[in-house]
Order: structure tokens, then sequence, then C-alpha cells
């Protein structure tokens, strides 16, 4: 309940400070970002953060953005054949990996994140480049006990297929599985 009292101060100040004349009030400032995580660390037992106004989507971007945080401890990295995998361990329940290469004049980003061991979101993004063009699609998925719960795409790519099925990441995940036990040393 405090991080969401904190973000919406944030949202609110934000929102009041437009191009009013200076006055006296309550200046807010967040003083640590790392204090941010370290709330989210706590409450990450207790699986996902679940206020009675909080979408189960809002609560797992609570968790992305404490994946994402410049703050969590430094990555493992490593290479195979032309992928680069970069792995963060946030606390003993969240996990991240992205995965990123090229093949064909396109490149590509897959990124997951695990809650207690279980995929709660997925992200993949392709750029072609043709000429000085540049055609970028992406999906986002937000799954909950291995079922997407809501799934997000933008630009050109395969979900303008009729046989492209929002089920495949599970499929692509599955294949990824084996090389990210050996990232995180499972």
């Amino acid at each position: 309940m405090k991080l969401l009292v904190l973000f919406s101060g944030i949202f609110l100040f934000a929102n009041c400070s437009g191009d009013k004349p200076e006055q006296a009030t309550d200046v807010f400032e967040l003083s640590n970002e790392s204090e941010i995580v370290q709330t989210l660390d706590k409450t990450i037992d207790d699986e996902l953060i679940y206020e009675p106004e909080m979408s189960y989507v809002d609560s797992v971007f609570v968790f992305i953005d404490s994946a994402e945080s410049e703050h969590n401890k430094a990555p493992v990295e490593r290479q195979f054949s032309n992928e680069k995998w970069t792995y963060n361990k946030v606390n003993d329940s969240l996990e991240i990996v992205v995965i990123t290469y090229s093949k064909h004049k396109k490149f590509y980003s897959e990124e997951y994140i695990l809650l207690n061991s279980s995929l709660i979101y997925a992200i993949e993004w392709v750029e072609y480049i043709s000429g000085e063009d540049i055609t970028s699609w992406n999906c986002e998925y937000f799954i909950k006990e291995n079922e997407i719960v809501d799934y997000n795409s933008l630009g050109h790519g395969e979900t303008e297929s009729d046989e492209w099925e929002p089920e495949s990441i599970f499929d692509q995940w599955e294949l990824r599985e084996e090389l990210f036990n050996e990232v995180s040393e499972r």
C-alpha cells in the first residue's frame, strides 16, 4: 500500500506542478530508487502485490520495474553462438533474462521475467532493416499460472498472420529453458 501511495504522490506532484505561479508546497522527494526495490523485495514473497484497485497486469508492471532496475546486482552475461544472454537474479523470487541476437538483417530481443520460478512476463522484439527503413514489431505477454491473461502487439510482424497463436511464446520459452537453467546455475 505504501508503494501505491508513493507512486500516486509522484503522479499528483508531477501533474499539479504545471505552469502555475510558484507557491509554497510540501516538496516530495524520492530519496533513493533502491528503497523502492527493497520494498518490493519484501513483498515478493507474498506473490504479486495486489491492491483492490490494481489489476494483475498492473501488478506485473511493478515486478517488471523491479527486475529492470539499475540498482540490481551486476548481471551475468553469456554468449551462445550469436546470442547474448543477460541474466539477473534480483532476489530469491525474481529473475530476468534478456536475449539479443541478429539474423538476416533482423535484430531480435526476448525478455522473460520469472517470479518464484514461474514465467509471469515475456516480450519479444524484432526490427527489420531494409535500406534506410527500419520496421519494428513487438508483443508483450502477461502470464499467470501458465496462461496468457493479456498480450499487446505493436507494429508489423508475426501477430498479423492468421496462423499466429499467442501461446507460441510458451514453445519459445521451452526452447530457451535449458540454456536459462545453465545461465542461472540451476
